[in-house]
């Protein structure tokens, strides 16, 4: 497989995602190699579900070749719904914010169903973490810290809602997510297989981790490994 390509498979969803400038060809290997291996082991791609995502930030726009599939063509998307998450090509995550918060207000529906029936608050609260709390969370290590504020916004105002309808203290967003990229960047440093576990170094005491020097300031990846090296400390 080539190297600026990768092939990422979960339980029956298939990803390949590929680094590329001007030279599809390593893409278009990796795609054709693909195809024959489903062929070869009897299995079948559904080219209809099938998408591609281009994210492309150059500043002369650029005309993509599609990808064919047994002689379909592989449809151009904007935005696709990955495991839950709503990606998109300008790296834009407000409709994943939007989603993730209408399905959080549908769950606020049977959380003030309790109140009217008068259940306990300790109650109200394991039903607010289980099912309300917990769709707020999936996967905000990813977007949390890059949405914008009228997202974060929005998102929050969901808890606070459950706050004054449970009428107890629950933990906010910020906080949750700065204690999971906390416990994300302990069980990194603890996989010398993880792709980012390279650019975690302590400095020569041994007793602080150094900010990383191997990516470009500017890239979300050094603000994302910056950010983590903070809060471990703080």
């Amino acid at each position: 497989m080539d190297s600026d390509c990768s092939v990422i498979k979960y339980a029956d969803d298939t990803v390949i995602t590929g680094y590329l400038s001007d030279d599809i060809d390593s893409y278009a290997t990796t795609i054709a190699r693909f195809v024959q291996w489903c062929d070869d082991h009897l299995l079948q791609l559904n080219v209809s579900k099938t998408k591609e995502l281009i994210i492309d930030f150059r500043c002369k726009s650029v005309t993509h070749a599609p990808i064919y599939v047994h002689g379909e063509q592989v449809e151009q998307v904007d935005k696709y719904k990955y495991l839950g998450t709503m990606l998109s090509n300008n790296i834009d995550w407000s409709s994943n914010a939007t989603i993730v918060h209408k399905k959080a207000n549908q769950r606020l529906y049977f959380l003030r169903k309790l109140k009217n029936l008068r259940v306990d608050k300790t109650i109200m609260t394991l039903f607010y973490k289980s099912l309300i709390q917990s769709v707020l969370m999936y996967n905000i290590i990813c977007y949390f810290a890059n949405g914008i504020k009228i997202d974060v916004k929005m998102l929050e105002q969901s808890r606070k809602v459950a706050q004054r309808v449970i009428g107890a203290q629950l933990p906010s967003l910020e906080y949750l997510y700065h204690e999971r990229v906390c416990n994300k960047l302990k069980h990194i440093m603890q996989d010398p297989t993880h792709p980012l576990f390279q650019h975690y170094n302590y400095n020569r005491s041994g007793l602080r981790l150094c900010p990383p020097r191997t990516l470009r300031a500017a890239t979300d990846a050094h603000l994302c490994l910056t950010l983590s090296i903070y809060l471990i400390h703080k």
